[in-house]
C-alpha cells in the first residue's frame, strides 16, 4: 500500500512538473527560476535509502505515535521502518552476502526467521516453503 501511494504521488508529481515545464517555455520563459521542481529532485526526495529495516520484534502496543512516513523523513542514513503498530527511523541492515542454498528438504509449518537480521554469524534468511537460517552459497563473480 505505502508503495502503491509512493508511485502514484510521484506519477502525479512528475506530470505536473512536466506540464509546467511546457507552459513556461510556451511563454517564453527562460528565466531559470530556481523554485522550480525538478524530475531529479523528485527522485531523490522519494527514493528509499539502501539497505533493508530490522525486524518488527515490538508487540502491537508498544509504539503507537509514528515519527516518519518515508524514508526522506528520517536523518541520514536511517530508514523509516515498521516498529510495533507504527514507524521509526531506524538504522538500515545490510543484506548479507551470498545465495540461498536450493534445497529439497521436507517443509516446516512456520517460520524460524524474517530478514538476515534475525540470523546469526554469516547465515541468511532463506525462503523456501517456510524461512529459515541457512549458510549461504557464494556467488560467482563474472
Amino acid at each position: 500500500m505505502k508503495t502503491s501511494v509512493i508511485i502514484l504521488t510521484f506519477a502525479f508529481l512528475l506530470v505536473w512538473v512536466d506540464l509546467d515545464s511546457v507552459s513556461a517555455q510556451q511563454k517564453g520563459d527562460n528565466r531559470g527560476n530556481s523554485s522550480h521542481i525538478t524530475t531529479a529532485a523528485l527522485i531523490s526526495e522519494f527514493q528509499d535509502r539502501p539497505g533493508f529495516c530490522p525486524s518488527n520484534d515490538l508487540p502491537a502496543s508498544a509504539i503507537k505515535d509514528a515519527k516518519c512516513t518515508y524514508d526522506k523523513d528520517c536523518i541520514k542514513p536511517t530508514k523509516c521502518c515498521p516498529r510495533g503498530a507504527t514507524f521509526d527511523c531506524l538504522p538500515a541492515v545490510k543484506e548479507k552476502p551470498g545465495k540461498c542454498p536450493t534445497t529439497a528438504e521436507k517443509c516446516e509449518e512456520h517460520s524460524k526467521c524474517e530478514s538476515d537480521s534475525d540470523c546469526s554469524e554469516d547465515r541468511k534468511c532463506c525462503n523456501l516453503c517456510d524461512k529459515r537460517c541457512l549458510k549461504p552459497v557464494p556467488v560467482k563473480k563474472l
